[in-house]
């Protein structure tokens, strides 16, 4: 999802980080793009919970747990907030938009190109072989992939709307890739955080600043409404990467960070239990992402000599290096394993089912960490590369 979804530019005090990461993010990161492929995994391969008669506690907490995807996109969200509007106030008057936008576009297409090409490579078979599936006969039973109003498209003109981040804006997602619809959500997040920042920089001339507010206004009359209604969320990790410089004694660290949590934690049991009925739309969105802003504030300058944060620090980072591939790749991949192995006879909870669920989790990380050594690994390599070759003839103005 992101830098989200995804982390696209690790930006944490320097005596947090190991060699630019920070233990802690990496494990929230990976977590919440395992949560939201888990979601859709469960939902293509198990029954909905309504229909059981009977669950034991373990039933409970496996369908509670694989219920979280969206509110792991409103996480990823923060995080991107956090990294990458902390990058740009972090720059300061040595922000530059060449080197800001090569590392966007850079980090965002390693990866985006090789999965278009994956959902095309699946989405032909589905069009051969199960024609159905991309009509959207399956989608009501899977509750992902494509819808049956005909929006569905492989084409070429599709496939450069979604490498320029024009899903949901003047194009549907490509083919039966769904998650594509929070890509475009950081990416024109991107270009909005550094335009607002220009436009109340004491550092721009009154022209740029009217430059800069006029493309903020363009481009809010242009960008969909609930694209833009999710951007407050977006915007609280960048103002938790801006208090969290502040200098807060570690007590009041603490104690923000249990608060944070336990918010986190009870919001998210509110808004999944059906008994508190709760609306859909940003009155979820809003608490979750302001509970895990919070949270961050106190993470970002969490001890790391803990002997458990240690432990946990290269697995932390494993799941990070691939969650950004896992996001992008993996619901063509769950429907195509789905539509082979289960078919429309969905599965009821078992510890085969169990075991089931946890094989298919498996090949789905297996997968996005091939993904990642041949695509996603090479990203600073290539944002160098494309510095090197255009930082010196290029001159963009300051904000």
């Amino acid at each position: 999802m992101s830098e989200s979804s995804i982390g696209m530019v690790p930006s944490v005090h320097a005596t947090n980080i190991r060699q630019n990461r920070h233990p802690w993010l990496d494990v929230v990161r990976g977590l919440s793009a395992l949560a939201v492929c888990a979601e859709h995994l469960r939902a293509a391969i198990f029954v909905d919970y309504q229909t059981l008669e009977h669950t034991s506690h373990v039933d409970r907490a496996f369908y509670f747990l694989t219920s979280l995807g969206h509110q792991s996109v409103m996480i990823f969200f923060v995080l991107s907030g956090f990294l990458v509007g902390g990058s740009v106030l972090s720059k300061g008057e040595n922000f530059r938009w060449l080197p800001y936008a090569i590392a966007r576009l850079s980090r965002l297409w390693v990866v985006l190109i090789p999965a278009l090409l994956l959902t095309l490579g699946i989405d032909l078979w589905f069009q051969s072989y199960a024609p159905e599936i991309v009509q959207g006969a399956w989608q009501g039973m899977w509750r992902s992939g494509p819808n049956p109003d005909g929006s569905w498209s492989i084409g070429v003109d599709r496939f450069l709307a979604n490498v320029f981040f024009l899903q949901t804006i003047e194009t549907p997602v490509y083919g039966s890739n769904m998650p594509l619809w929070s890509l475009a959500n950081e990416f024109w997040y991107y270009v909005l955080f550094p335009l607002a920042v220009a436009a109340t920089s004491a550092r721009s001339s009154r022209r740029m600043k009217a430059a800069y507010a006029l493309m903020i206004v363009l481009l809010c009359f242009w960008l969909p409404i609930g694209m833009l209604a999710l951007f407050p969320v977006w915007l609280m990790g960048a103002a938790a990467w801006w208090i969290s410089r502040r200098p807060i004694p570690a007590f009041t660290r603490r104690m923000i960070l249990l608060l944070g949590t336990g918010f986190l934690l009870g919001s998210l049991i509110v808004i999944r239990n059906p008994i508190f009925s709760m609306p859909h739309g940003l009155a979820r969105d809003l608490p979750v992402g302001f509970a895990f802003a919070v949270m961050l504030i106190g993470l970002a300058r969490a001890k790391m000599d803990h002997p458990t944060v240690r432990w946990m620090e290269g697995t932390g980072r494993r799941l990070s290096d691939l969650s950004y591939s896992l996001y992008l790749c993996h619901l063509p991949l769950i429907l195509a394993l789905s539509w082979v192995f289960i078919g429309r006879a969905q599965l009821r909870p078992s510890v085969v089912s169990y075991a089931l669920f946890l094989g298919f989790l498996a090949i789905q990380v297996f997968i996005a960490r091939l993904l990642w050594l041949m695509f996603e690994r090479h990203t600073d390599l290539i944002r160098t590369r494309l510095l090197d070759l255009f930082n010196r003839g290029c001159a963009f103005p300051k904000p």
